[in-house]
Parts: structure tokens; sequence; C-alpha cells
């Protein structure tokens, strides 16, 4: 029987009833050792009736054995794998060792476990009951906790259990946790008085005070005690047995129990499983009669044998391990290796390591070849430490660095970058060879640039570079060419344009006309973003294509993945626009959810230009929830500040300023300092569009200062100076009005970039009068509508009507409201709609009931499956298009149609038809 417990079984209920209502729910239980929790896990699936219940638990020695929880979990739902995708069904076959190997993006194996439950608890539905986590391995647990966020309306509960002071193997954020404390006194003494009648209250006090509550330690310390004792006529002891002090209470149990009976206890603590072959035939090896003593062990209440081994806790299991020495544990693991069947070569690889003194090839060589089998079925965390253990292990030195580059790039591959750097840092200290050590560097940089200061790894490859140039110039001259990655991040144009042409120098010695393209490509970027990019498009457009398809150290720098983003700058949209729709489409075949954030984020911005604001919204959307699934959090803050920017226009003002707060507050930790600037002009730009002008003037200004001290005049990139112009002449503060459009007619003049002109035409009628006035903003909405730039259309729009009304001429003012209000509301821009209609109030205009825009009271996730839905997709193909269940399409299929008040998918497709697919702007020459 449970004792108490009230508010934690209360909250269980609720899980385990709302999943069989159809809302799919997770709970994260957390405690001391002892506390309970597997006392409430039995309590919820005991009271499940009607729904399918499936375990797995965490064995601190099976931590290394990839996916060994998540098999337990999904071993009753194999029967539906078929009903997968395809990709999903190999990923996951391969991933459980029951199909051929495929290596690739982790994301998809865990894509493929999501939508398995799914299927799963389409019948019946379904508890996932999952104990001790803090000893599954970290596979198992990153997939598990995928789905648990994932989870929504599939019928499905989620319960795992884990210490409080365990480190988990991968982080539970998002996870609603629930902590058991103690028992109070009344429970505590019931239960002490159950499990031993013979105590006296004063000393089930003194137990009850010492331990706090906990159950585990109700139960052990009486065990302890003699009977007078627990009687009370003897002093108890001081301090009582609690907390992992539990451990060596059970040890002085051990040390009452036969020897051979503590030698097959040891047997089975190291060992990866509970199966009684392996252990027994160790036993054997080791001189022991096992049924013998095993039944000693069980006999006194440390292990239960049914079919398999268990032990009664997994304290007990800790203290058996821990009292033994070093010696013994490796006595241990040398008989359990020997006693292992040839299939089980990685269990048997590690016993062997766990049995090694030193240095040892042969089991190096062992583990390695485990870790490559990790490898290729995507168990990355599990090849990193197997790769690791065999560098260690390995007596020559050029195996060890290969080792450890593995360890490396299988660390980087589990999201692990700080273990990744690490591994590199161990290798470049064992490497003499100055072109090896350049190449251990430039990897090292290539993950390092994404965790710390940008600039000290800039640095640091650019050096080494320099140390090479005469050795290996091609070598040197693309670690260059990624140098000028971390200085895009950090705003250091300057010392990326030094950067890029020392690139190119150096490059034109290797005679290599690849790696001279790249680094014309990387100067060309940096010229632009300092402002000098007139003709960037047009060489862009040429190199682009060619690089993408070069060798990977090539087409993977930073010079190609930053190339759409510089197409936008140089507003040569269609060439961005289609190479970031392939990628995306080709990643999502793929299932790469960790390299999908950064170009989606890409991609909303330019649907942002373009006026397709409802797809560039779920898009910015996707890319965050993208980035915080997969631990992606320096590519984050751009994904953030994309979605701010949307919500800054369209009235989401509350979320647009907590975006904007973890955007600043990332970029802080990662020290990206080109992200204060875009967290800077969107606050300018919210607040301008709720007309707070000197909030809005104290941000650009600050934009202002930095861009010019970073010598960064590309207008194209942050277009914040027409914002700031207008925000001054609101505050009447003519002289900064008048710098800032000096600055911004010079930048335009320069790159000659459309919005530039309009915008500085835009801002001059600002300052201007008359007939002046309205020959800028003639040639400004020109520029305008030439430029497919929706928004900016709008707001001069709205410009030249504020400019008419304050000449009096009201009815021609009105007739350019009225074009604007039409924008804004095709765009869904509320802020900037309400401020024309303010307008053309004053005209004399009045207004019929406002209509919402379409999509406008939609979840981000419900606006996204709308969009695909209306695109033509099935529900099928939008699940697996946005690696959702089918049934959480379903749902957010159901729910709009409520909102949006339709009953068809053709009608959501004409109602989606609103959203014109804008014709992108020729390329500016």
């Amino acid at each position: 029987m449970l004792l108490g417990r009230g508010s934690e079984r209360a909250a269980i209920d609720g899980l385990i009833r709302s999943a069989g209502l159809g809302v799919s729910g997770v709970l994260l239980l957390s405690g001391d050792a002892g506390a309970g929790k597997t006392a409430l896990l039995e309590y919820a699936a005991d009271t499940t009736a009607g729904m399918t219940v499936v375990r797995a638990r965490g064995i601190e020695a099976e931590s290394s054995l990839p996916f060994a929880a998540l098999a337990d979990v999904l071993r009753p739902m194999m029967a539906q794998l078929d009903r997968l995708p395809p990709v999903q069904s190999a990923s996951l076959r391969a991933a459980l060792a029951i199909g051929p190997p495929l290596p690739g993006d982790r994301f998809t194996t865990y894509v493929a476990a999501l939508n398995l439950v799914a299927l799963f608890a389409e019948t019946q539905p379904l508890l996932i009951v999952v104990d001790d986590l803090h000893w599954i391995d970290p596979e198992s647990a990153e997939a598990l906790f995928f789905v648990a966020r994932r989870l929504s309306a599939e019928r499905v509960a989620m319960l795992f259990a884990a210490r409080n002071d365990a480190d988990l193997p991968t982080d539970p954020a998002a996870l609603p946790p629930l902590h058991l404390g103690g028992l109070d006194h009344e429970d505590s003494v019931l239960l002490l008085s159950g499990s031993t009648p013979t105590i006296v209250k004063s000393v089930a006090h003194s137990i009850w005070r010492a331990s706090g509550g906990n159950p585990l330690a109700l139960i052990e310390i009486p065990r302890l005690l003699s009977q007078r004792q627990l009687s009370g006529h003897d002093p108890l002891p001081d301090p009582l047995p609690v907390g992992r002090k539990l451990v060596t209470a059970y040890q002085v149990r051990l040390a009452g129990l036969p020897a051979p009976a503590r030698t097959a206890l040891l047997l089975a603590a190291a060992s990866d499983d509970g199966d009684l072959g392996p252990i027994s035939a160790a036993a054997r090896a080791a001189g022991l009669d096992p049924r013998s003593a095993l039944g000693a062990a069980e006999d006194a209440g440390l292990i239960e044998i049914d079919g398999s081994l268990a032990f009664r806790h997994p304290l007990i299991r800790s203290a058996v391990y821990e009292a033994a020495t070093p010696d013994a544990r490796r006595a241990a693991h040398r008989l359990l290796a020997e006693a292992l069947p040839k299939e089980a070569a990685a269990r048997r690889a590690w016993h062997r390591a766990e049995a090694s003194l030193g240095p040892d090839e042969g089991v190096a060589s062992e583990l390695e070849a485990v870790a490559s089998e990790q490898r290729v079925r995507r168990a990355y965390a599990a090849a990193f430490h197997a790769f690791s253990r065999a560098a260690e292990l390995s007596p020559d030195t050029a195996h060890r660095v290969r080792r450890l580059s593995e360890a490396a790039t299988s660390a980087l591959f589990a999201g692990r970058g700080p273990a990744a750097v690490a591994e590199y840092d161990r290798a470049i200290a064992l490497v003499t060879d100055p072109v090896a050590h350049a190449d251990l560097v430039f990897r090292r940089g290539q993950v390092a640039m994404w965790l710390w200061n940008p600039m000290h790894v800039h640095r640091a490859i650019a050096s080494e570079a320099e140390r090479i140039a005469g050795l290996d110039p091609r070598k040197a001259a693309l670690l260059l060419i990624h140098a000028t990655g971390p200085c895009y991040m950090a705003g250091e144009v300057l010392e990326g344009k030094r950067t890029a042409q020392r690139a190119l120098d150096v490059a034109h010695t290797s005679g290599d006309l690849m790696t001279v393209a790249a680094a014309e490509l990387a100067l060309a970027e940096v010229i632009l973003l300092h402002g000098e990019g007139a003709q960037t498009a047009t060489m862009l457009r040429e190199l682009l294509p060619r690089l993408a398809a070069a060798d990977p150290d090539i087409a993977n720098s930073a010079a190609v993945l930053y190339g759409p983003y510089s197409q936008m700058c140089a507003e040569d949209f269609e060439p961005a626009i289609s190479s970031l729709q392939a990628a995306i489409t080709r990643l999502r075949s793929a299932g790469a959810l960790s390299l999908l954030p950064y170009p989606l984020a890409v991609l909303s911005e330019l649907d942002f230009r373009s006026g397709r604001w409802l797809s560039g919204y779920a898009n910015a959307s996707e890319s965050a929830r993208l980035a915080h699934d997969t631990g992606a959090d320096n590519t984050k803050t751009y994904s953030l500040i994309c979605l701010a920017r949307f919500e800054a226009t369209t009235g989401r003002d509350d979320e647009c300023r907590a975006h904007l707060d973890e955007a600043w507050t990332l970029a802080e930790r990662f020290e990206t300092g080109s992200i204060y600037t875009y967290v800077l002009a969107i606050r300018g730009l919210l607040t301008l569009g709720r007309e707070q002008w000197s909030a809005a003037v104290e941000s650009l200004e600050q934009v202002r200062r930095i861009c010019q001290r970073q010598e960064l005049r590309e207008p194209g990139l942050l277009r914040f100076h027409a914002d700031l112009v207008e925000a001054c002449v609101r505050i009447g503060d003519q002289r900064s009005a008048e710098q800032a459009l000096a600055e911004l007619e010079e930048q335009a003049t320069i790159t000659g970039r459309r919005w530039a002109r309009l915008a500085a035409l835009r801002s001059r009628a600002m300052l201007a009068d008359g007939s002046r006035a309205d020959a800028s903003l003639d040639e400004a909405v020109a520029v305008a509508r030439a430029a497919r730039d929706p928004f900016e259309l709008a707001r001069t729009e709205l410009s030249y009507g504020e400019g008419l009304r304050r000449m009096r001429r009201r009815g021609d003012a009105r007739q350019h409201f009225r074009t604007a209000l039409e924008i804004f509301m095709e765009l869904g821009a509320n802020p900037w709609i309400h401020r024309t209609k303010q307008e053309l109030a004053a005209t004399g205009e009045r207004f019929p009931r406002e209509t919402k825009t379409a999509g406008a009271t939609l979840t981000p996730q419900e606006l996204q499956v709308s969009l695909a839905v209306a695109r033509g997709l099935t529900n099928k193909e939008v699940a697996a298009h946005l690696f959702l269940s089918q049934k959480t399409i379903e749902t957010h299929l159901g729910n709009a149609y409520g909102k949006l008040g339709i009953r068809s998918r053709s009608e959501l497709a004409r109602l989606f038809a609103v959203e014109p697919e804008r014709a992108v702007a020729a390329p500016a020459r």
C-alpha cells in the first residue's frame, strides 16, 4: 500500500486521465535515493485501466549501451515499424541494430520513435514509465525527451523518475517536474510500524526526524538496529545512516555474507544487465557455485532472482561495487568479458576496457570497432565515449590522435560541442607535424566558434594559418577563409576584411582555382558588410553554385554558409530563395533537424522583405523551435531575431520583447556581438510602430553608434536608418535626423540598394516642405513598387498621406492612406493598421467592423500546418514535413478549422491564397 503522497498521486491521476481523453502529457519525478519514486511509478502502472503500460529502467552498468532503454520502450510497438516513412523506419532499425547501419542526423531516429509511439497509441492509450532516468543511455534519454516534448494529442502519458543529485544524461528542459520530499510524521510512523512491528513511538519519531521521512531509510535503518535499540532501551547510533550513508549501511550487511556470495554479488554488480548466464559462467570461472553463492545473497534480501537477477534497490548495487577493491573490480570485468558470447562484442569490449590497467592496443582496437559500428547507427554519444576510451588505451601516439579526433567528431554529432573541443585539445597537444596540427586547430575552430568568444577562435585559426603558409598555402588559405566566419559573428568587419584579403593572397600562391574562388567569395561578403558591395550580387550568383559543389572544406565554409544571407542583403532574392528552399527540402527529406534552423531563419527574413509574412512567421517559429529542440543555442539567437521581427510588426509585443531579451542573453553567453545590433534595431521598430518615439530613438541611436564603431555600412543588413530619421523627426530633433539621413543617402549612393534609395527618399520628404516632399515621395513609391517590398511600400504610402494631410490636402491624403491600409491589413501589421486608421479618421473616413487577417488567431504550429495543407500536402506528408505525429497534425488542423470558421481543405486553400506569391525583385547590378 502506498502511504501519503496525496498531491503526487493527484498529479499522476490527472496525467493518466488526460491521456485517456486524448491529451498527451509528461511528468519528471525527482527525489533523493529512496524517496519512493519507484513506488509512485508502480502506483501509476496499477491505476491505468484500459491503457497499455511499457517500461524501461536505467542500470548504471548499461549506460554505455546505446538505445538500450529506447529499445525497451519500443519493443511492444515494433509491429508498427513498417507504417513509418521509409527514411524513419530505416533510421530506427539502424539505431536498434535490427537493420543495416545508416549514418545521418540522430534526430531522424527520434522523429521515428515519436511516430512509432503515436501509431501504437491509435488503438489504446499508452503509459510509458522510465525509472532511474539518470542511468539510461544518453541516446535513449534524448530520444525519449524529444518524444515527450512533441506529444500533443496522441493519448500518451510519460512518467520519468530520477534522483535529485544525479547528472541526467541530457537536458530535461521543458519537462514538467514533480519533486518528492519525505513523508510526513504520521505516514512515516505508519510505515515504520508496518515494516518493524516491535519499534516504539519515540524511536520511530527519532528515525523520522533523522531521515526526513525518506521511505527507504525508514525501512532500512531499523534493520541495522538491535532489538534493545528498537525498544528504546539502548541509544541510537549518532548520526543515523541516511541518504548516501545508506550505501555504507548496506556494506555493513555485505560484510556478514560468505566470501563466495560477496564475489558473486560483485560479478552481478559489474554486469551490464541481469542475464544470469554470463554472471553464472563468470562465477564458475572464479571457482564458485553460482546457485549457492547467489542464493545466500538472495536470502539476505539484497537481490531477487526470477529468470534474471535484479538488485532490490540500485543503492545496493552501488554498495557492492564501491566496497570492492580496484583489483577485484578489474577481475570481475575480466571474468565477465570471457563469459560473454562473441555476438556481444560491445559489452565484451567495455568489460575488457574496465579490466585494463594501462595501454592495450588489442582492447583499444576492439573499442574503436565498437565505436565505428555505433557511429553508423547514429549512436553518437556512445561512439564518443568508446573512441575516447580507445584513445586512452592506445600505446601509439598516432593511433591515439586519430581516435581522439574521431571522438571529437562523434561528440559534435551527439550535440556535445564542449566535449568535442576538449577531445581536439587533447589531440592537438600530441601532434608535432605542423600541417596535421593546423588541420586539428581548424577542426576545433569549426566547433568552438559556436560555443565561446568567436574572436578568440579567429585568432587561433589565423595564427595557425600563418605558421603553415609556406608549407601548405592551400591549407593556410582554407584556414583563413574559415577564420572570417567568427568575424561575421562578432561584428568585426575590418578584421574580417583583412583576413579575407590575406586568404585571397595566400590562395593565389597555392595555384588552386577553387580555393581562390572561395577566398574571393569570403572577401566579397565582408566587403558587402563594409558598404562597398555594389557588384556583390553578380559575384555571388557566379560563385555560390560552384563552391557549394566543391569539396567539404570549401562547401561547408562560412562564406558558402552565409551566401544566401549576403544575397538577401544585396537584394538578389531569387537565387537566395531558390537555394534555401532546395536546402530545406533536402534536409527535411533526410530528417536532418539539427541543420534546419539557420536556413529556415534566413528564408523567414526573405519572406518578411518580400511580403510573405504568414509563411515567414511560420518559418521563423519553426526555426526557433527546432533550434531549441536540437540544442543549437547559438543559432537560436538569429532564429529569435527573425521571429521577433514579425512579432514587432504584427502586434505581438510581449512575445517580441521576451524573444529579444532571450536573444540578447544568448549573445552575451556566446559573445556574438553582431546580435546586439539586430536586437536594438527590432526594439526600435517595435517602439516606432507603437509611436513611442523617444524609446525608438534610444534603441536606434545605439544601433547607429555600434555600426559606426564596427564600420558596418551595408544598408540592406539592418535597414534601421529610416526608422531613426522618422523617430527623430517626431520628437523634433532635426539635427539628428539630418545626420542619420546623410549616412543613409551616402550608403544608398555607394551601394545602389533600392531599399536604401526609397528609405532615403521617404526620409528626405519628412524633412522637406511642399513640392519637394511630393517629388521625393512620388519617386519613393515608384522605387518601392519596383522593389516588391510591400511593407516598405505601405510605409511610404502612409508617410505620403501624412505629408499631404499636414498640407490640408485631405482628399489626396486619403487615397494614399487607403493604399497603405490595404497592404498593412494584408500583411497583418496591426500596429501600423492602427496608425493608418488614425490618420484616415482624421480625414473623416469611417470603417466597417474590423476583420482579422487570415491566420492572425492561429498558433505558430496551427499556422504552419494550415499553410502546408493549403499547398496541397496530406496530413501524413505534413507530419513528415514538420517532424510531428499525424495525430498532432490532425489536432492542429481541427483547431485551425474551428478558429477560421471553415470546414474543408479547399476552403483553407482559398483563405490562404490571399497571401500572394510575390514576384521577387531583379538583382541590383
